[in-house]
């Protein structure tokens, strides 16, 4: 929690490694200081959280972190992969797709295996009706994250399109 209720101090920071940290493993209250903390870091580029159990514990933490990144208009790449996003339910990936619209600069996304699709498909859904924003995107890792239904692959596979940077 301290570290997110310091974050407002580091505004010009670019590149934020919080990694491996187990930030969610005694609940959400850390990962929701760090979203909270996130909202100060317009100059960010790099951000990585991964490995970090996030969303092992609810949803309000994701469901943070995903509010966050309209803050974050110059992230060039996001590291959420190895965490436990969709857990507890899909009410965190569902907000960070809706948010991909404020990531412009975004080049590398790894959402691998974060669980996304664990409580279903409606996380999978919005993510890729929302990719069509990533137009910078050039990596994209989705291994891993547990999509098994028709309504996911499809909504993933038709925003793929609108990736013309993406190497396949």
């Amino acid at each position: 929690q301290a570290i997110g209720e310091n974050l407002q101090y580091l505004t010009k920071l670019q590149t934020l490694d919080l990694s491996q940290n187990a930030i969610g493993r005694q609940g959400d209250n850390g990962t929701i200081a760090i979203g909270k903390g996130l909202s100060y870091l317009t100059q960010l580029q790099n951000l990585d959280l991964s490995q970090n159990v996030i969303g092992a514990q609810g949803d309000n933490g994701t469901i943070a972190l995903g509010k966050s990144l309209q803050y974050l208009t110059n992230l060039q790449t996001l590291d959420l992969s190895d965490n436990n996003i969709g857990y507890t339910g899909d009410n965190g990936t569902i907000v960070i797709g809706e948010n991909f619209k404020y990531l412009p600069h975004l080049q590398t996304l790894n959402l691998s295996d974060s669980n996304i699709c664990s409580q279903g498909d409606n996380g999978a859904q919005v993510i890729g009706e929302n990719l069509q924003y990533l137009t910078n995107l050039q990596i994209l890792d989705l291994s891993g994250i547990g999509l098994e239904r028709d309504t996911g692959f499809q909504a993933i596979g038709k925003g793929l399109r609108y990736l013309p940077q993406l190497q396949i």
